[in-house]
C-alpha cells in the first residue's frame, strides 16, 4: 500500500515488498518511539523505513536520509524507496541527487504516478516549466485524469502565467474528483495556485 507522494509524502510500504514488522505504536513520541521500533530487529528495512517517515514528518531530511539510505542498503531497490530518497535529497536543496532518485524511480516503475508527479514539483519549483511538462508526458494514459495530475497541470499553467487553463485544471478536479476535492493536498494546492493568480492580476492591473 502507497499513499500519495506528489506533495514529497513518503511511502509505507507493506507485504509482499517485504515480511511483515509488528506496528508500532502510534509514533506519538515521534523519532524516539520509532527508534524503539526499529531497536526489536535493526536490520529489518521497514524499520529504518518507518523512521524515515518520522523524520520526514518532522522536517528532518538529514536524519530521514541515513534511514532511507539503510533501507536501499538492507532491501532490493524499489520505485518508492527511490522516491523517498529522492524527497530527502529536494527537501535538503540537493537537487542533482534528487533527480538521479527520481529517475531511477520511474525507471524500477514507469506506473508510479505519484513518484512522477514529486519529480515534476521539483522541476517546477526551480523554474524548469519545459522540463517538468515533458515528465508530465510520461503518465500513462489510463492515470492522465488522476486528480494530482490535474492539480499539477493546474501549477504549472499558473508559472506559465495561464489563468484560464489552471482555473480549467481545478475545475475538473471538483468536478470529476468531489472526494479529493476535500482532501488537504488538493485546498494547500489549490491556495497556492488561486493565490499566484491573484497576484498575477495585480501585477497586470498595475500595468494598465
Amino acid at each position: 500500500i502507497l499513499i500519495d507522494q506528489e506533495g514529497g509524502r513518503v511511502a509505507r510500504l507493506r507485504p509482499p515488498h517485504w515480511t511483515g514488522f509488528p506496528p508500532p505504536a502510534s509514533f506519538e513520541g515521534g523519532p524516539e518511539s520509532a527508534a524503539e521500533a526499529m531497536a526489536l530487529n535493526p536490520m529489518n528495512p521497514q524499520a529504518h523505513n518507518l523512521l524515515g517517515m518520522v523524520y520526514s514528518d518532522l522536517g528532518m531530511p538529514e536524519e530521514a536520509e541515513f534511514h532511507f539510505r539503510q533501507v536501499l542498503l538492507l532491501h532490493e531497490p524499489l520505485s518508492p524507496l527511490c522516491v523517498n530518497l529522492a524527497n530527502a535529497y529536494k527537501n535538503m536543496g540537493r537537487l542533482r541527487e534528487a533527480e538521479s532518485f527520481y529517475r531511477q524511480a520511474h525507471y524500477l516503475d514507469p506506473n508510479n504516478v505519484d513518484g512522477l508527479l514529486a519529480w515534476v514539483r521539483m522541476e517546477e519549483a526551480r523554474a524548469q516549466i519545459d522540463r517538468a511538462w515533458e515528465l508530465l508526458e510520461r503518465v500513462p494514459e489510463d492515470r492522465k485524469d488522476a486528480p494530482g495530475v490535474h492539480l499539477v497541470k493546474a501549477a504549472l499553467h499558473r508559472r506559465g502565467k495561464n489563468p484560464d487553463e489552471a482555473l480549467a485544471e481545478l475545475d475538473d478536479i471538483e468536478r470529476k474528483h468531489p472526494k479529493y476535492a476535500e482532501s488537504a493536498a488538493y485546498l494547500y494546492g489549490r491556495g497556492d495556485v488561486l493565490d499566484a493568480l491573484l497576484a498575477f492580476q495585480v501585477v497586470q492591473e498595475a500595468h494598465h
